[in-house]
């Protein structure tokens, strides 16, 4: 757990994970997780202004 691994409670942890989920970031699946968003590891492979295919291994 986020929390946990960085000694801080939940609530900072929920905050910063709703800021990065309305950047498109990462997408929160309520009660279940957070997982990376596909566009934007896209970006982050490509490089900003560079996006290409990802594959995504599922």
């Amino acid at each position: 757990m986020l929390a946990e691994e960085f000694a801080v409670s939940r609530t900072p942890i929920r905050e910063a994970l709703s800021r990065l989920e309305a950047q498109g970031i990462v997408a929160q699946e309520q009660q279940r997780s957070t997982v990376v968003s596909t566009q934007a590891l896209a970006v982050r492979i490509a490089g900003p202004g560079e996006v290409g295919p990802v594959s995504v291994l599922g």
